[in-house]
C-alpha cells in the first residue's frame, strides 16, 4: 500500500463503527526475550478491506508498523517497523524474537467495505532474562552503633527485589530500612547481630536471579574483660598461690576483631603483649595486682580487669636474712608442730650453704624448699603460738656438728632470743619439745 493509502486510512479513522469491541492479546501471555509472539485479534466482524498496526499510544504515522490489504495480501511497512513484524490474513501481528523494546501499547485499525473503521487495543510486555544482580555498599566493615549500613541492589530493567540474610529471608527489623522499590537497604547504628551474608534477588514472571553473598563485618568491644586462671576457671578478685609454684593468667574479652592486650604489675607495664601471662616460681616479690588492658584497634575502645595475686595461707614467707638466715644459705625451714617423739630432728629442717659444705640434714627433705635468704614457716605449726608473740623460727649454725651427719645446728629463736641474735647453741631434744609447746 502506498503512503497515500496510509494517509487515507488515518483520515478515515475518524469514522468509527459501533460494532463488537475489538481486542488484542499476546500469545504467549508473558513472553521472554527471544520468544516469538503473536498479537491475536478478537471481535472482528464483517468483510474487511485492510488492517493497519500501530506500536504506540495513538494513531500517529510515527507509530505505524505496517498496513495490510486483504484482497491482495500486500503489506507495507511503516516508520515503526523493526523487520521482525508481519501481518497475517486474519489481522494478527507476528513478531519474531521479541526484545524489551517491543514492550508497549499496540493498536489495530480495520477498514470494511462500508469504509467504516474499528480500533482494538492491546498491550505487550516482554520480560528480559535477568542478569545476576550485584550488592553495592558503602563499606564491608562497620563499627557497631556508630556507622550506617547502606546496601543497594544493582540490576537493569524492572524487576521485583527481595533481600536475603544468611540464606534466609531478611529479618523484619532490618526490612524496615528498605526503600519503597526494595532496592536500597539502610540501617542506622548497625548492630553486631546484623553482621553476616547479604544477598538480593530480582525476579519477573520468566526469570529469577540472585546475587553473590556480600559479607558484612561489624566491629564491637572489647566487652566483659576478665582474667581467668589456667584458661578454665573464672577467678575472683584474689588468687592465692603456693610458694615456688607456677601460675598462668589468661585475659579474655568479647571483641571483634580480637583485642590487643597489655599487662601491668602494680601499675608498671610488662613487656608481654599476649593474651596470657606466666608467673613461675612464685615468691613474695611477685605478690601484687595484675591488670590486663584489652584494646580494640577498630573501635578504639578499651576495657580492663585486675586480680590480686598472693602467696597461699599455708605458707608464710619472710625475708629474714639479716636475723634468721645466714647469707648463702639455701633454706632454713622450721615445723613448729609438736614432736612425734622420734629420735630424728622432727622439728628441725635445715639446709647447708648452696653448692658446698657438708651434706643436707636428712630431715630437710620433708619440707618445701625456698630460695636463698628466705625462711619458710608453715602456719600449721603456729596454733599454740600467742598472737602477740613474734613468730619463732630456727636459723642455721654454720659451725660443724660434733656428732651425727648434717651441715649445722638448728637454734630456736623465741621472743626472748630475738634480742640476742648472735647467741647460738645446739638445739637439744628438750628444746625441740619446748618449741613445739610454745
Amino acid at each position: 500500500m502506498a503512503l497515500a493509502g496510509c494517509s487515507w486510512l488515518l483520515l478515515s479513522a475518524t469514522f468509527l463503527s459501533t460494532g463488537a469491541e475489538v481486542t488484542v492479546s499476546p500469545t504467549p501471555a508473558q513472553p521472554a526475550e527471544g520468544d516469538n509472539v503473536t498479537l491475536a485479534v478478537h471481535g472482528l466482524s464483517g468483510e474487511l478491506l485492510a488492517y493497519t498496526w500501530y506500536a504506540g499510544p495513538t494513531l500517529s504515522l510515527a507509530y505505524l508498523v505496517a498496513s495490510y490489504i486483504v484482497s491482495t495480501g500486500d503489506e507495507t511497512p511503516g516508520p515503526a517497523h523493526t523487520g521482525r513484524e508481519a501481518v497475517r490474513p486474519d489481522g494478527s501481528l507476528d513478531i519474531q524474537g521479541v526484545s524489551a523494546r517491543h514492550s508497549g501499547t499496540y493498536i489495530l485499525q480495520t477498514l470494511n467495505r462500508q469504509l467504516q473503521t474499528e480500533v482494538g487495543y492491546g498491550h505487550l510486555q516482554v520480560y528480559e532474562i535477568l542478569a545476576q544482580p550485584e550488592v553495592m555498599t558503602n563499606s564491608t566493615a562497620l563499627v557497631e552503633r556508630r556507622d550506617t549500613l547502606h546496601l543497594m541492589c544493582s540490576s537493569p530493567g524492572p524487576a521485583k527485589v527481595r533481600w536475603f540474610f544468611n540464606g534466609g529471608a531478611l529479618p523484619i527489623d532490618i526490612r524496615l530500612g528498605l526503600s519503597p522499590d526494595g532496592r536500597v537497604l539502610t540501617r542506622h547504628g548497625v548492630r553486631r547481630e546484623e553482621a553476616g551474608a547479604y544477598q538480593c534477588e530480582v525476579s519477573n514472571p520468566v526469570s529469577v536471579s540472585r546475587s553473590k553473598p556480600f559479607n558484612l563485618t561489624v566491629y564491637f568491644g572489647p566487652e566483659r574483660v576478665a582474667i581467668l586462671q589456667d584458661s578454665t576457671t573464672r577467678t575472683g578478685c584474689t588468687i592465692k598461690v603456693d610458694f615456688n609454684t607456677s601460675l598462668t593468667l589468661w585475659c579474655v574479652s568479647r571483641s571483634c576483631p580480637e583485642a590487643e592486650y597489655v599487662w601491668t604489675f602494680n601499675g608498671q607495664t610488662l613487656k608481654n603483649g599476649q593474651d596470657h601471662l606466666n608467673i613461675s616460681s612464685m615468691t613474695a616479690a611477685q605478690e601484687g595486682t595484675y591488670t590486663c588492658i584489652a584494646k580494640n584497634p577498630r573501635t578504639l575502645l578499651s576495657g580492663s580487669a585486675s586480680v590480686v595475686v598472693k602467696l597461699s595461707d599455708n605458707w608464710k614467707v619472710r625475708d629474714s636474712q639479716p636475723t634468721h638466715c645466714w647469707p648463702g644459705d639455701e633454706v632454713a625451714s622450721v615445723d613448729l608442730s609438736p614432736s612425734s617423739g622420734s629420735s630424728r630432728h622432727d622439728n628441725c629442717a635445715c639446709a647447708t650453704q648452696a653448692g658446698g659444705g657438708p651434706g643436707r640434714d636428712p630431715d630437710c627433705a620433708r619440707l618445701p624448699q625456698g630460695p636463698a635468704g628466705l625462711c619458710l614457716v608453715p602456719r600449721v605449726g603456729l596454733r599454740a603460738q600467742p598472737a602477740a608473740q613474734p613468730t619463732a623460727v630456727r636459723e642455721l649454725d654454720r659451725r660443724p656438728r660434733a656428732h651425727g651427719p648434717g651441715g649445722g645446728f638448728c637454734q630456736l629463736l623465741t621472743a626472748g632470743a630475738e634480742a640476742e641474735p648472735h647467741r647460738r647453741r645446739p638445739l637439744h631434744t628438750q628444746d625441740r619439745h619446748t618449741a613445739g609447746q610454745d
